[in-house]
């Protein structure tokens, strides 16, 4: 009677070190990825701003509009950091 081959050890290859290592090699490849979103957000926190100063182009109540200005200018924020930390660091 045979007994069944050992269960492979986890690798060091296999911690959360490496999980992104592909990633890492393929933003060496295009490094234009990074410029394309951090304009991304950039044009979330414009468009937050347009909608905040330019009245009567949403049919909304003034508040809403304020309230969906302040969103897309923290996401376009959080996006920026984002970015920043992911490809510019």
């Amino acid at each position: 009677m045979t007994t069944p081959p050992p269960r492979p050890t986890p690798g060091a290859d296999d911690g959360p070190d490496d999980r992104y290592a592909d990633e890492r090699i393929n933003q060496h490849a295009r490094p234009w990825v990074g410029y394309v979103a951090l304009l991304l957000s950039v044009a979330y926190i414009g468009l937050g701003i347009a909608v905040a100063f330019t009245p009567g182009r949403l049919p909304i109540a003034p508040l809403w509009r304020y309230v969906f200005a302040v969103v897309l200018m923290l996401y376009g924020a959080l996006r920026v950091v984002r970015v920043w930390r992911r490809y510019f660091r």
